[in-house]
């Protein structure tokens, strides 16, 4: 299981430009942990990384400032158990 909490720079939707939206990196950190499996692993291999959970946000019109993302990984080998955590930190920084 894991937990990512991304802060960022809120503000009003008006002003992006002031901003470091939490979303938006959220949706990139999503869419590079699928590229782990896709690109890092052996498709033979049962290895999988589910974002199950993502909160943030307040208002329809604000630029979220903060984003919670939960999930699991699951993995056959320790191999790619510690190739997923290693290559999800790397992500993340």
């Amino acid at each position: 299981m894991f937990e990512i909490n991304i802060i960022g720079k809120g503000g009003h939707g008006a002003t992006p430009h002031g901003t470091v939206d939490a979303i938006i990196v959220a949706s990139h950190l999503i869419q590079s942990f699928q590229t782990i499996i896709s690109r890092n692993t052996n498709p033979l291999d049962s290895t999988v990384i589910t974002v199950g959970k993502i909160n943030g946000g307040h208002n329809f019109n604000i630029i979220a400032d903060k984003v919670v993302l939960e999930g699991t990984t699951r993995a056959y080998t320790e191999k790619n158990r510690l190739l997923i955590k290693s290559r999800m930190k790397e992500i993340i920084k």
